[in-house]
């Protein structure tokens, strides 16, 4: 038997094009709804084709990426989805060495995202379009009702026919984070809020994995059009000159 590398291959394994084609019937339920097409993941670089129309390039093997397909899909018929996938060697696209074989192709699922037509957008490089960031957390050694936990809610655009608001609410805890204010109808906005959780449960590693769950809504008038949940942890921590630093409770 030829003595092949189980870390790189060899380097001679077939690496350029490769093709997918698959039909997916659309209900025509999801009439006036808006489609995105989600990859999880696909190396090296992918061009998609819907129904016959490009909708363009991801170059990069390890990240998620998403294209609105809101046009060129036909509710209540079938479509055809196609995508060619180049695992070729490119100069400008990394990693370009390593000790592991560069597999080519669609190796993670692929989600076909329906979704009113006013959203919190998916279209930020595969994101959910919700970005939570703890800004600051009070820790006294001890944890009293004195201590609190503050983060700041960036929601990535709600864009569709109408207008919308904001709403955060958390494990064992909830609040309105009425800054988001509104979006106006056929618009794209980028929100910004923030709030404090008093007397935060505090992550602490394996001892104490502790997360809240934020839920972030945007409404079309009265009714919720969308909702983004995301995980969101408090972590203490501090640098003394004597003892160390303290992760958490303890010091190393």
């Amino acid at each position: 038997m030829e003595h092949l590398d189980g870390q790189d291959g060899g380097n001679n394994y077939y690496r350029g094009i490769g093709w997918y084609r698959v039909h997916c019937a659309v209900d025509g339920s999801y009439t006036n709804r808006h489609f995105f097409l989600k990859f999880d993941g696909a190396f090296l670089v992918a061009d998609v084709y819907v129904n016959g129309n490009y909708l363009g390039e991801h170059q990069g093997g390890f990240a998620a990426f998403v294209f609105d397909v809101t046009p060129y899909l036909n509710v209540g018929g079938d479509n055809v989805i196609a995508v060619k996938v180049n695992n070729a060697f490119n100069a400008n696209i990394p990693p370009l060495s390593a000790d592991f074989t560069f597999f080519g192709g669609i190796y993670r699922d692929v989600h076909l995202l329906v979704t009113d037509p006013v959203q919190i957008s998916p279209l930020d490089y595969g994101s959910p379009g919700v970005f939570l960031k703890t800004t600051s957390v009070s820790f006294r050694f001890r944890q009293s009702s004195s201590d609190d936990g503050c983060f700041q809610c960036h929601c990535d655009g709600a864009n569709g026919d109408g207008a919308g608001r904001c709403h955060r609410c958390g494990d064992e805890y909830c609040d309105d984070l009425d800054e988001c204010g509104d979006t106006s109808a056929a618009s794209i906005s980028n929100v910004v809020a923030s709030t404090v959780i008093a007397s935060p449960h505090l992550w602490n590693g394996l001892s104490d994995p502790y997360l809240y769950q934020a839920f972030i809504e945007i409404h079309n008038g009265t009714n919720v059009a969308d909702v983004v949940s995301q995980p969101l942890g408090f972590r203490w921590f501090s640098v003394d000159p004597t003892n160390g630093f303290f992760p958490e409770r303890a010091a190393l």
